[in-house]
């Protein structure tokens, strides 16, 4: 999945989809607390959620940039087979590594 079609469910406003996307959301940090570790689990959320940058979430955790961008891949790639179960909106969801932010290609 990439990092743009998770932050484009996060912040989608369509009428047909705000019902499932209310639900999914109530229902995310489950499937986080149940598939990821605390580190991914938290990166995803201040990236996704709190919308700070890679680089203040490493500065925040005393890590390197890449130790957090390689948490929320390995997250997300963790997480999508349950999103996938139980939301429609991730069935088709691409599944191809995208260019972050960083500009940087991922590497599967």
């Amino acid at each position: 999945m990439t990092y743009a079609a998770f932050d484009l469910w996060l912040s989608a406003e369509g009428e047909d989809n705000r019902a499932e996307l209310e639900r999914v959301k109530r229902i995310l940090p489950m499937i986080l607390e149940e598939c990821c570790t605390v580190k991914q689990m938290e990166y995803i959320t201040l990236y996704f959620i709190e919308k700070m940058t890679m680089k203040e979430i490493a500065s925040l955790c005393g890590v390197t940039k890449s130790s957090v961008c390689r948490g929320i891949n390995r997250g997300l790639d963790r997480a999508y087979p349950y999103l996938k179960f139980c939301s429609p909106l991730f069935i088709k969801a691409p599944q191809k590594k995208e260019r972050l932010r960083t500009g940087r290609r991922l590497r599967k």
